[in-house]
């Protein structure tokens, strides 16, 4: 038979007694007393006489804001009475897709009286582009146990509009000396620019005033337009601030074909002589170049190089016209040919 002393249950009660010294050692004879701050019979009045809730406003930005990226709201946090708890302040973002259905945030702590950020996008609590798609509330806590109750009345529930995509530019047309130009945004478009080259030529009206989701504007275009290329386009802005360019058009000013010589050869004979004429001509915008040379005689030719005799003695001035096929010229003449007879 096992001794007493020798069992588990003998060591259990050793332990127990130990530890039960301890704490008799703790509580009545220790010097360093662990003490806790209690509150004074004024402070617990005021605590219970402290009925009303704290007050919590977003301050910004405004309600019905359009947003298109991460945003910082700033929130007011005050309680004239038993002052405000500063660990219990907190805020969640509720989010709206097309269709109605809401996803929460949930409850999450901020710190009072300061800024706080939501998260706009895919994949973020603000999530889905629409009109009041996004909305913040705030609340807070007083020391006397008091929460503050969100409501729109009070300035702790507000929402935002989102719009992330920037709108959809069309091509400029040009017509009876005004430019058209057609944006189509998903939401709210407020304004539209025109461009020549850059240069921003200012605003441009909206067809149907008010418009906002499908609009035609128009500017009138007193400039005359430089030789060569000219890059015409459209930006548009919508409510949230994104920029949409639309496709440049290409504006060609045509360019006079350009005489670089012409000449006669020879230049002295006599009517039974055949008197060749040369010319040397660029089109700068690569178009089909048209001839004709005066003789000075009466006579025409339309090709480039032609020989030509004269049938009466004389002197004669040569000359040559080019043009393309809008009708832009340039002439030359050649030195004066003198004809005797034979």
């Amino acid at each position: 038979m096992k001794k007493f002393w020798t069992s588990k249950k003998f060591w259990f009660f050793i332990l127990a007694l130990i530890l039960i010294g301890l704490l008799i050692y703790f509580v009545f004879f220790s010097k360093k007393k662990i003490s806790f701050p209690q509150k004074t019979e004024k402070e617990e009045e005021e605590l219970r006489k402290d009925k009303f809730e704290p007050a919590s406003q977003i301050k910004s930005p405004v309600e019905g804001f359009w947003l298109k990226s991460d945003f910082s709201f700033e929130v007011l946090d005050e309680d004239l009475d038993s002052g405000l708890d500063l660990n219990s302040c907190q805020y969640k973002v509720l989010s709206y897709e097309p269709g109605g259905q809401e996803h929460s945030s949930g409850w999450q702590k901020r710190k009072c009286n300061s800024l706080s950020w939501v998260g706009v996008g895919l994949g973020k609590w603000c999530r889905f582009e629409g009109e009041k798609a996004c909305w913040v509330f705030v609340s807070s806590k007083d020391k006397a146990g008091n929460q503050h109750q969100p409501s729109e009345e009070k300035g702790s529930i507000k929402y935002y509009h989102l719009d992330w995509t920037a709108p959809k530019v069309g091509k400029v047309s040009l017509e009876n000396g005004e430019a058209i130009l057609k944006v189509i945004d998903n939401f709210k478009v407020i304004g539209c620019n025109l461009y020549l080259d850059n240069k921003n030529l200012g605003s441009m009206s909206f067809l149907v005033p008010g418009c906002q989701k499908e609009c035609t504007t128009f500017k009138a275009l007193e400039i005359e337009f430089k030789p060569g290329e000219s890059k015409v386009f459209g930006i548009c802005q919508d409510a949230a601030g994104n920029y949409g360019r639309g496709e440049e058009l290409l504006i060609k000013e045509n360019l006079p074909p350009k005489i670089s010589s012409c000449k006669v050869i020879p230049t002295y004979g006599n009517t039974k002589s055949n008197f060749q004429f040369f010319v040397e001509a660029k089109d700068p915008d690569e178009e089909e170049i048209f001839y004709q040379w005066d003789f000075g005689d009466g006579e025409i030719s339309k090709e480039k190089n032609p020989i030509h005799s004269y049938k009466k003695s004389g002197q004669y001035k040569p000359g040559i016209s080019v043009s393309d096929s809008q009708g832009a010229k340039d002439s030359c003449l050649t030195a004066w040919v003198t004809v005797i007879s034979e």
